[in-house]
């Protein structure tokens, strides 16, 4: 995956290896729909929000694959 290589070394997710930030969005992105896809739709709406008041790439969002662990998937969601 995207994730794990980016990760390895810790054993953490993304977001842990990443740093802190302060979240303004949640994002659940669903595999079957190209990350692709999902990144550009992510692009427009941070443009949209920030509306030039501010640099666009400075727009938090939380996004479910980042920032669960995927070594403690189980563990941190459960079986269901």
């Amino acid at each position: 995956t995207l994730i794990r290589p980016l990760t390895a070394l810790h054993k953490l997710s993304y977001a842990e290896v990443a740093g802190p930030s302060r979240v303004e969005w949640f994002v659940s992105h669903f595999w079957g729909h190209p990350f692709i896809d999902t990144c550009a739709a992510l692009e427009k709406h941070a443009r949209r929000m920030t509306g030039g008041t501010r640099p666009w790439q400075s727009t938090a969002y939380w996004v479910c694959t980042f920032s669960n662990n995927q070594y403690e998937v189980q563990a941190e969601l459960g079986d269901g």
